[in-house]
């Protein structure tokens, strides 16, 4: 125990030491200024101006006086990164270089509004997220660009990102809460939408997919693959009255999309087979079956070397078809 403490001991003496010489890395005979302005021209104060010299990413703060003046002396000559944040404005971060072509440079600026430009905040949030999603935070990555959206409503993007890492917390419900941001923000965007509808039915809620599949204008979809991701998803939940609804739509809609026919009708048997006996004998059911039937055969005929026309003669075959 004696030796484990020594040693802890001895590490935490290491770090205080890496610690204090990075504070000093950073000292020198260098100097520079600025001034921080508003669109106008005027001086902000109160601006935290943060300085990290790069070499040993470390430095410290200063803050713009009354007129948004700042300064910081003593500091190493090399590149530095500063960051300029205060509530209402923008963030800005920019690299000056210390001692260089110029000895001391001296930086003015305008600040912007804020919610006129995510570029810096966008970009410190893709660091931050790193480790975060490094550390399995998804929430808190999510958060991050939600935020970043509500501050930014011109770039609904920044709701994608966040339902992004909502998705990969397993949260797909949040996911497309927030999803639906964006396309509320931009209703005409037709992939975004169908990525919203995709959201939808991980999350398990078919009637808000069904929603958005079935208002989509299919003339203006190119790619047909988005309903059969739909279709699929329903029928890995074992949805299969839901799933039928997408092929039924692939088959009219895309009828160049050949298997379409064949899962219309494997979810159309599967839905039949799922109801009670007493329900399965129902006039509705019986037209459903014959119309699975009927899709089976027509894929049999179309592709008879495939997988999946193997699949449909061992079906229509467990219900008494006889298959050529």
């Amino acid at each position: 125990m004696a030796r484990i403490l020594r040693f802890a001991m001895v590490c935490a003496l290491v770090a205080v030491a890496g610690a204090a010489q990075a504070q000093e890395a950073w000292r020198g005979t260098g100097k520079m200024s600025g001034k921080v302005m508003d669109p106008a021209g005027k001086g902000i104060p109160g601006v935290t101006v943060g300085l990290t010299f790069v070499d040993a990413k470390a430095g410290f703060d200063v803050v713009t006086d009354n007129k948004g003046q700042w300064k910081a002396e003593k500091i190493a000559n090399g590149n530095w990164i500063l960051r300029f944040a205060k509530s209402g404005f923008d963030l800005r971060k920019v690299q000056v270089e210390v001692g260089g072509q110029v000895k001391e440079p001296k930086i003015e600026f305008k600040m912007t509004v804020e919610g006129t430009d995510p570029q810096a905040s966008v970009a410190e949030a893709m660091e931050l997220s790193k480790t975060l999603e490094a550390e399995k935070k998804f929430a808190e990555v999510a958060a991050l660009f939600e935020k970043l959206g509500a501050m930014y409503p011109k770039y609904p993007q920044l709701y994608a990102q966040a339902a992004q890492f909502h998705h990969k917390g397993g949260d797909f419900s949040k996911a497309a809460d927030t999803l639906r941001k964006y396309v509320d923000t931009d209703p005409n965007n037709i992939e975004v939408r169908l990525m919203l509808g995709l959201e939808y039915i991980e999350a398990k809620r078919p009637a808000d997919a069904w929603a958005i599949f079935s208002n989509v204008d299919t003339t203006k979809v190119t790619d047909p693959s988005y309903f059969q991701d739909a279709g699929y998803g329903l029928l890995r939940q074992k949805n299969f009255t839901e799933g039928w609804k997408y092929f039924d739509l692939l088959v009219n809609k895309y009828p160049a999309t050949t298997n379409a026919v064949y899962f219309r009708g494997f979810a159309g048997w599967q839905a039949v087979m799922a109801l009670e006996k007493a329900q399965q004998d129902t006039p509705e059911a019986k037209t459903k079956l014959e119309e699975a039937k009927a899709d089976l055969q027509k894929y049999i005929a179309a592709a008879p070397t495939t997988q999946e026309a193997d699949t449909a003669k061992k079906i229509l075959e467990s219900l008494g078809v006889k298959v050529q």
